[in-house]
């Protein structure tokens, strides 16, 4: 029986999404995702990479800017590495380019907010309730 390790992380991306065509010509797109929670007075944030393999369409990369808020969704896997003798390792969240990301709100949005994964055009408008002071950045 085969496994496998699912999950959502939803967050603010912490840079724009970095996107590079591959020598076998397949196209990678990779950021991160800062998931914060307060405990008492401290607040503590996790960082998340999500990858995503494929062609993108252009409206979603272009709506991937840092501060957005976003959910990805897919499969995890522990990436290691060997560099000058010291080893690190990351947890990467590997996500469908159509149904596993999905962007909710821009930090500067000139609509004010609003789900924004669909073009443009046809996106309702809503008042997302989140400042500049929420973001962990």
């Amino acid at each position: 029986m085969p496994y496998y390790a699912h999950a959502t992380v939803m967050g603010h991306l912490g840079r724009d999404v970095e996107s590079k065509a591959l020598p076998s010509g397949k196209e990678l797109h990779e950021f991160s995702i800062a998931v914060s929670e307060k405990r008492g007075t401290d607040k503590f944030t996790s960082w998340f990479t999500v990858k995503v393999w494929g062609q993108m369409p252009d409206w979603k990369l272009g709506e991937l800017k840092k501060g957005a808020l976003v959910l990805a969704a897919g499969r995890l896997a522990v990436e290691t590495w060997d560099k000058d003798g010291k080893q690190g390792s990351k947890t990467v969240l590997t996500a469908d380019p159509f149904g596993g990301i999905q962007v909710f709100w821009q930090k500067d949005d000139p609509d004010g907010g609003g789900l924004v994964s669909q073009p443009r055009s046809s996106r309702p408008t809503i008042d997302s309730g989140i400042s500049d002071d929420d973001l962990p950045f």
